[in-house]
């Protein structure tokens, strides 16, 4: 992978990234100086972590 390719690739994860509600809670929680609670990205781990 050449490194536009790879630039191009993290971008379109990116974008992905950014539709996710825990993207807007951790841009919420950013703008706002709190700490975010992320709930997507918990429930990865847990099938990620059950298939092990």
């Amino acid at each position: 992978m050449s490194v536009d390719q790879a630039i191009e690739c993290e971008a379109q994860a990116q974008a992905i990234c950014m539709q996710t509600e825990d993207f807007r809670r951790a841009y919420n929680a950013f703008v706002g100086n709190s700490s975010p609670c992320f709930r997507e990205i918990d429930a990865m781990v847990i099938r990620r972590e059950d298939t092990a």
